[in-house]
């Protein structure tokens, strides 16, 4: 890339916060990528089947999603009234206009929308504005992980690995990409890593009050806020944490560091997690739960 040009989008990429549009948008392109490679990943156990069994997870996560967000918002209609409303709104809330190829994902919920559909669709949503959809979405990632981790390891042999693997891999690849788009400059690996998990903690709203520290002669740095959105979930385990933290290893491990949970809230309780940064190798075996045996 033109290096004016890197300079710039990484000027836009660390000047957070981003716009609501922008948020949503990206939640939204994040959660049906990630539930496209988690069927890709199933295809050794589920051959063409797969994307039959990520709709499955999909369509529960869904109904528990439009559960809370009818608390929320109790002008949505309630499932038994309208059957319909659940994949409504879930079809506007991850835009799924915009990328009909992931229609497959609606298969358990009866199909995507057709028709008039869209337009009822959309007025559904209308009430809630771009920052309000954006902090729904921000928690599907988490809701997802919980209703993988119930579902899979009855028909998948170690599941939770898998999935941590899958996250590792994806966070190597964004790690590559961003990068190289970004242009980062080679001599401050730990500062890089940071700039790029902070990146993707704000958009998932991932400690949004936080200190950072990097060294880069001691190849070592932190991040220390309060949490996520998902760990008030129910079913959200210490485990869900490990498997979520392979993302950034990965992320962290195109930058020659190790990345190690310190703390957690379901773990030590609390009301802030700790995450550090090091030049130590990462560990690629994996303990029951899906994270580095090491953590």
């Amino acid at each position: 890339m033109v290096p004016a040009a890197a300079r710039l989008l990484r000027r836009l990429h660390g000047r957070t916060p981003w716009p609501p549009l922008v948020c949503w948008s990206g939640c939204a392109s994040a959660l049906r990528g990630w539930l496209r490679l988690l069927a890709h990943k199933l295809r050794k156990e589920f051959a063409a089947e797969s994307r039959a069994v990520v709709a499955e997870l999909f369509a529960e996560m869904a109904r528990r999603r439009y559960h809370a967000l009818r608390a929320e918002h109790p002008h949505l209609p309630a499932p038994e009234v309208d059957p319909r409303a659940p994949a409504l709104v879930m079809a506007a809330l991850y835009q799924l206009a915009l990328a009909p190829g992931d229609a497959w994902l609606w298969r358990s919920l009866g199909g995507p929308p057709r028709g008039a559909e869209w337009l009822r669709a959309a007025r559904l949503l209308r009430p809630l504005n771009l920052e309000a959809r954006w902090r729904e979405l921000s928690v599907h990632l988490g809701e997802a992980l919980i209703v993988a981790t119930e579902r899979l390891p009855a028909r998948v042999p170690r599941a939770r690995a898998l999935l941590a693997d899958m996250c590792f891999q994806l966070g190597e690849r964004y790690g590559r990409q961003m990068r190289d788009l970004l242009d980062l400059p080679t001599e401050t690996p730990v500062q890089n890593a940071i700039e790029l998990l902070r990146g993707t903690e704000f958009l998932f709203r991932v400690n949004q009050r936080h200190s950072v520290g990097a060294d880069e002669a001691a190849r070592h740095g932190f991040i220390d806020g309060d949490a996520c959105p998902w760990h008030p979930r129910p079913g959200w385990q210490a485990g869900h944490c490990g498997i979520f933290g392979s993302f950034q290893g990965g992320v962290c491990a195109v930058f020659g560091l190790r990345y190690r949970l310190m703390e957690t809230i379901p773990k030590h309780g609390g009301d802030h997690c700790r995450v550090e940064l090091s030049a130590r190798p990462i560990p690629l075996r994996r303990s029951a739960d899906g994270g580095p045996i090491d953590r």
